[in-house]
C-alpha cells in the first residue's frame, strides 16, 4: 500500500512504474485514480519548481527545503511548494538568493502557522510577497493592502528584513 500511494520520480521511469500501481491497484480492486492524481500532484511542483529554478539540482534543493519546512510544521506540501514557486520565480530574476528566498518562506510559513492562517490567507501573503519581487519595488498596494490584511503586524517588520536582503 506505501509503495503504491507513493509518487514516482519524473525520469527515467515513470511510466513504466506508474503503469506498474495502475495495474496491481486494479488487480487489488482498488480505483487508480487516487495514485494518478497523488503522481500528477507530485509532477506539478517538480515542473514548477524546475520552471522557477531552472535546474533540477536547485529544484530538487529547493523541494527538500520546503518539505522539511512543511513537514514540520503540519503544512499541506503541495500548497507550500507551489507557494514557494512562485514567490521563487519573482525573487531569483531580481537576485534574491535562494539560502535569503528559503528563510523568507520559512519564517512566512512559521509566521502562518503561529498566527493560525488559512492556506486562502497564505496564499495571499505569497502572491503579495511573488508581486512585490516581480515589481523589483515595494509599493503600498501590496504591502499594505494584501500582506497587511493577510499577516497582521507584518508591514513594518517586512519592511526592515527587505532592506537588509537587498543589501
Amino acid at each position: 500500500e506505501g509503495w503504491l500511494a507513493e509518487p514516482i520520480e519524473p525520469e527515467p521511469h515513470l511510466q513504466t512504474e506508474l503503469f506498474v500501481k495502475v495495474v496491481l491497484a486494479l488487480l487489488l480492486g482498488r480505483s487508480a485514480q487516487r495514485y494518478l492524481d497523488a503522481q500528477k500532484a507530485a509532477q506539478q511542483v517538480h515542473y514548477s519548481l524546475l520552471s522557477a529554478t531552472g535546474s533540477t539540482t536547485a529544484a530538487d534543493a529547493a523541494y527538500k527545503a520546503v518539505s522539511a519546512t512543511a513537514e514540520q510544521l503540519g503544512l499541506d506540501l503541495q500548497s507550500s511548494a507551489l507557494g514557494f514557486s512562485t514567490l521563487t520565480a519573482a525573487a531569483s530574476a531580481n537576485g534574491i538568493s535562494m539560502k535569503d528566498q528559503l528563510a523568507l518562506f520559512d519564517g512566512l510559513a512559521r509566521s502562518a502557522t503561529v498566527l493560525h492562517l488559512s492556506s486562502e490567507t497564505t496564499g495571499r501573503a505569497i502572491t503579495a510577497l511573488s508581486q512585490i519581487f516581480g515589481k523589483g519595488k515595494i509599493q503600498a498596494e501590496e504591502l499594505r493592502q494584501q500582506l497587511g490584511d493577510a499577516i497582521p503586524g507584518v508591514v513594518p517588520r517586512f519592511q526592515a528584513a527587505v532592506m537588509a536582503m537587498t543589501k
